[in-house]
């Protein structure tokens, strides 16, 4: 097995066990027996828990970021683009549960990530471009950037939150209310849907 093999099923076996026990509760050494490794053999390729936690959060976050890009820039107008972002991010997080926990965890650990937003500067980089895009094209309220991009980001979280307790509930017609909602909520004409 290759270097690279070998990583990544270190990284596969840290998900699944940080996803049953939690980043404190997981050991290196269940790590290790996991991979079936020594112990030694995993500090090889990571140096230590908080290193290994670090390319796991990565590893994931990397794949949301662009699992929640695809097929955006293809739309035309911004609002679409948001609308396609959105059901991207949904449906990611829906299909990849484990990596969508890792990223939860992470983000809400002080020891990793002290600061929740900047964990996810990039997502909030992406929505922001496309919300300064609608604004320029006039297509967007004339409110400020950092509130529509954060008024996105929380109403796609707390959608994706309700939809792990029902995913049932996540069918067409959710997404085409969502949508409804999210035009409304930045369109700059009243009524646009």
């Amino acid at each position: 097995m290759n270097h690279t093999e070998r990583k990544n099923e270190i990284i596969e076996a840290s998900i699944t066990l940080f996803c049953e026990r939690g980043l404190d509760l997981t050991s290196m050494q269940d790590i290790a027996n996991a991979a079936g490794i020594s112990k030694a053999t995993l500090y090889f390729y990571f140096d230590s828990k908080a290193a290994l936690i670090q390319e796991v959060h990565q590893h994931c976050y990397q794949m949301d970021v662009d699992a929640c890009n695809f097929g955006v820039e293809q739309e035309k107008t911004a609002m679409d683009k948001l609308c396609r972002r959105f059901r991207n991010i949904i449906s990611y997080s829906m299909s990849h549960p484990r990596e969508s926990m890792i990223e939860q965890l992470y983000t809400a650990s002080p020891v990793y990530c002290g600061m929740p937003l900047q964990c996810k500067k990039e997502f909030y980089a992406d929505i922001e471009k496309i919300v300064l895009e609608g604004k320029e094209n006039g297509e967007f309220k004339e409110s400020p950037s950092w509130l529509l991009t954060t008024a996105y980001y929380g109403f796609a979280c707390q959608i994706y939150l309700k939809l792990k307790e029902e995913p049932s509930l996540w069918n067409e017609d959710t997404f085409n209310a969502c949508t409804k909602m999210l035009r409304g909520m930045f369109s700059k004409c009243a009524g646009v849907s």
